[in-house]
């Protein structure tokens, strides 16, 4: 998302490959509330950051209901996750909360908070997550160093689909969460280049007015070395 907010602003960037999904699911501490459609104008749903993955993984999942985006977009607050976090233990002041991980693994350890939306099959849908990118001055003046990153990304996805215990406990130490959390993440939304809902996200990001022109990964330069 952030890669195509900055080329709708001729940013000089290439996009090289995806690099993986983001992790996004949204809660609330309210016992009416157990589906995006409960939410009531007026309500206020927390979320770390604009124009972000969450955000996406939210649009997208409200598209895909049926939902009016505006509407419900309308209500998102810009709130960092551990104040959220707290904010639905203790009050009301917000009715819900879209996290990433490993911020939501928090929020599950509480007894008044539930999950109301679990945005993995947009975000694998629209593509929503991070991706390589180059500067294009840099990518056009040293083809064989972008090649080598591609390269050891690739041996990476490898890496983790041979040895899966041994890096989910890199990081599990990394994110302070239990080693099986990881696996089970990796499992439902595994490492990959490939970039299949590239024009799904534009168009959403483009009916939103988040992007001034309609994008295709057809119309990218490089297009045909981009996993797809």
């Amino acid at each position: 998302m952030a890669y195509m907010t900055a080329i709708d602003n001729d940013m000089p960037l290439t996009l090289m490959s995806f690099y993986g999904y983001a992790t996004v699911k949204a809660y609330t501490n309210q016992d009416n509330i157990n589906s995006l459609a409960d939410f009531q104008e007026g309500d206020q749903i927390s979320i770390s950051g604009l124009a972000s993955n969450p955000q996406a993984a939210y649009l997208a999942a409200l598209k895909e209901e049926g939902l009016d985006v505006q509407k419900y977009n309308a209500m998102l607050v810009k709130i960092p996750n551990t104040e959220a976090i707290s904010m639905l233990e203790t009050n009301n002041q917000i009715k819900g909360s879209i996290l990433s991980f490993s911020a939501n693994l928090k929020a599950e350890e509480l007894d008044n908070v539930h999950m109301v939306r679990d945005f993995t099959d947009v975000i694998q849908k629209y593509s929503i997550g991070t991706a390589l990118i180059a500067n294009t001055d840099f990518y056009n003046e040293n083809p064989d160093i972008c090649e080598a990153i591609r390269k050891v990304q690739n041996e990476v996805i490898a890496n983790w689909e041979r040895d899966m215990d041994k890096n989910a406990q890199l990081l599990a130490d990394q994110y302070d969460c239990d080693v099986e959390d990881v696996i089970d993440l990796m499992k439902t939304q595994p490492p990959t280049d490939k970039l299949t809902g590239y024009n799904d996200l534009a168009q959403l990001l483009y009916e939103v007015d988040m992007l001034s022109k309609p994008l295709k990964l057809e119309d990218l330069p490089n297009y045909d070395s981009i996993p797809r």
